[in-house]
C-alpha cells in the first residue's frame, strides 16, 4: 500500500476489502508499520530490541505519529503491559498524541478497538498506554511501573528539570521490569542539554541512536526540498537550519562556545597523525587531570605528554557521580591501570587536581596516592589557554575513547554574562572541560621548551603564567611537585 495515502491521512473506506483484511491481520500481529513511511520505520527499527535509544530528528518527519504508533505496537504484542508516553506537558499530550492517535485508531479492527479513558487507553488483552504530561517535574507519575517509557520532544522539557525527571521518575518504573526507555525529539536550541550531553553519548556507545535530516522525510513538496537544498550548500547554510533540517544536536550560538577551535573530525585526522610518528615510551610522561565533584559529577582525564613533539594526547576519561575518596582513588588507580598498561617502568604518574590540600594529603596518607593542586588562574584565561592548545595542535583528543569530553567541548557554552558556564542540569557542569583545563594547562606550563631529555624545568617558564607564579615554580624541583605538594597561594 501507498504509505502516504495512509499517512496523510487516509480513510478505511478508501480500501479494497483485500486491503481492510491485510491491515487487520497486521494490527493482530501488533505490526502498525504499514502506517509509517520509510524514515520513520527506519527510526522504529533502530529502537527495535533495545533496553534505551535516542533519536534526534528534523522538523515534520512525523516523530510523534511514529513513537504513539511504537507504543501501540508493544501494548498490541504483549499482554498486561504498561507503556507511558510522555510529553512536557499535558497541553503537549493533547496536542500531540491525541491528534495522532485519530488517525491511528481509525484503522483498528472493532475486536481491537482499545477503551479510552482521559489519558488512558487500554486494550482488550489487559496492555495499558497512558499517556502523560511531565510538568512540575513529573511528579503526576511517581509510584508507576512500566515496561516501556517513550519520552517525545524531550527538547521542551527544562534543562534544569530533565536529569530529575529522568533519574528520580522514569528509571525508577523501569527498575523491576527490565523495561525500555526511548527519547525522541527535534534538537534542544542548546547543546548543553542533558539530552545531548549525557543520552546521545550512551546511545553511541550502545549504538541505538538515530539520526534522521530532511533528506529522509518523504512527506516535503518538491518546491520545500528544493529550497531546503539550496540552504544545504554550506554557506547558506545556518544554525537555525541545521538543527531543525540537519538534526545537528551540536548547534549554538558560535560567540558563546566555550572552545570554539575544538572540531570532532580534525581531532581524529590529527591523532591518525599523531600515531604515525609517536615517540617511544621513554619520551612519554604520564598525567591525569581530576576535577572533583561534589554538586556536580567528578571528572578524570587520563593523558600522555609526548616530550619530543611537545603534545598532550588526551586517551581516556572517567565521569561519575557523588563519590567518596575511596571510590575516587579507586578510579584514578583503576584509569592509570586501563590507560597506562604500556608506561616505562622508571616512569610514575603525575596527577593534576583542583582537589583542596586536606584531600590530597587525606589520598596520600591513606591511600599512598600523590596529587598535586593546580595553580588556579581566572577560568577565562585558562579556557583561551586549552583553546589555542587545541587550535594549534599541541592538544589533541582521542574523541571516540572520549565521548563525555568530546560532548562538553563541542557544545559547551559560556553563559550570557561569560562569568561561568551555561547551567547544566545533568550534573557536568562541563567537569570533563575542567579537568583537562587543568591538566593541560600543568602539563605545557611544566614542559613548555624543555630541552630534549632534560628532567627539570625549561630556563625560561611559559611567559603566560604570571610573575609570582613563575618565581615559586622555579623555587620547586619537578620530583617536589609530583610528590603531592603544591605551590604556596
Amino acid at each position: 500500500m501507498d504509505h502516504q495515502k495512509l499517512f496523510k491521512p487516509f480513510s478505511m473506506a478508501d480500501l479494497t476489502d483485500d486491503q481492510i483484511a491485510a491491515v487487520h491481520i497486521l494490527w493482530k500481529r501488533g505490526n502498525l508499520r504499514f502506517l509509517l513511511h520509510s524514515g520513520q520505520r527506519k527510526m522504529l527499527e533502530q529502537f527495535d530490541g533495545k533496553s534505551f535509544a535516542c533519536a534526534s530528528t528534523c522538523r515534520q518527519i512525523g516523530k510523534s505519529f511514529a513513537a504513539v504508533a511504537y507504543c501501540i505496537e508493544k501494548c498490541l504484542q504483549t499482554p498486561n503491559k504498561r507503556v507511558i508516553y510522555v510529553a512536557p506537558t499535558a497541553k503537549q499530550v493533547r496536542g500531540i498524541a491525541l491528534k495522532v492517535l485519530k488517525p491511528i485508531l481509525a484503522t483498528c479492527p472493532p475486536e481491537l478497538f482499545p477503551h479510552k479513558t482521559q489519558d488512558e487507553l487500554i486494550f482488550k488483552n489487559g496492555s495499558t498506554l497512558i499517556l502523560a504530561g511531565c510538568h512540575n517535574k513529573g511528579d503526576r507519575l511517581r509510584g508507576l511501573t512500566a515496561n516501556m517509557v517513550v519520552v517525545d520532544e524531550a527538547r521542551d522539557i527544562p534543562a534544569a528539570d530533565f536529569a530529575y525527571i529522568s533519574d528520580a521518575v522514569i528509571k525508577p518504573m523501569l527498575a523491576t521490569t527490565g523495561g525500555a526507555l526511548v527519547i525522541v525529539t527535534t534538537p534542544p536550541d542548546s547543546p548543553d542539554h542533558p539530552f545531548c550531553m549525557e543520552y546521545i553519548p550512551k546511545a553511541i556507545i550502545a549504538k541505538s541512536f538515530f539520526v534522521a535530516t530532511y533528506k529522509d522525510n518523504p512527506l516535503l513538496e518538491p518546491a520545500f526540498r528544493r529550497e531546503l537544498t539550496e540552504q544545504d550548500k554550506g554557506e547558506l547554510s545556518t544554525i537555525a537550519f541545521r538543527r531543525e533540517y540537519l538534526a545537528d544536536y551540536t548547534t549554538a550560538d558560535q560567540t558563546r562556545l566555550i572552545c570554539p577551535s575544538f572540531n570532532y573530525e580534525e581531532q581524529i585526522r590529527r591523532l591518525e597523525e599523531y600515531q604515525k610518528v609517536k615517540s617511544p615510551p621513554d619520551r612519554i610522561d604520564y598525567w591525569v587531570g581530576i576535577d572533583l565533584g561534589c554538586i556536580n559529577r567528578t571528572a578524570m582525564v587520563f593523558g600522555l605528554f609526548d616530550q619530543m613533539h611537545n603534545k598532550l594526547i588526551i586517551i581516556g576519561e572517567n565521569v561519575f557521580a557523588n563519590p567518596t575518596t575511596k571510590d575516587v582513588v579507586e578510579a584514578i588507580m583503576s584509569g592509570e591501570k586501563k590507560y597506562f598498561r604500556d608506561m616505562d617502568s622508571t616512569k610514575t604518574v603525575t596527577r593534576i587536581t583542583d582537589i583542596d590540600l586536606m584531600f590530597i594529603n587525606s589520598c596520600r596518607k591513606e591511600y599512598g596516592l600523590n596529587m598535586r593542586q593546580v595553580i588556579k588562574q581566572d577560568r577565562i584565561s585558562m579556557i583561551a589557554f586549552l583553546d589555542d592548545h587545541i587550535r594549534n595542535g599541541q592538544t589533541i583528543i582521542d574523541v571516540k575513547a572520549c565521548p563525555n569530553l568530546a560532548q562538553q567541548l563541542k557544545g559547551g557554552l559560556w553563559n550570557m554574562k561569560r562569568t561561568d558556564y551555561e547551567a547544566s542540569s545533568d550534573g557536568s557542569h562541563m567537569d570533563a572541560i575542567d579537568a583537562l583545563k587543568y591538566l593541560d594547562l600543568s602539563v605545557i606550563r611544566t614542559s613548555y621548551n624543555r630541552p630534549q631529555g632534560s628532567r627539570g624545568f625549561a630556563s625560561e617558564p611559559y611567559t603566560s603564567m604570571p610573575t609570582i607564579h613563575r618565581k615559586q615554580e622555579q623555587a620547586l624541583p619537578l620530583d617536589a611537585m609530583r610528590g603531592g605538594f603544591s605551590f604556596p597561594r
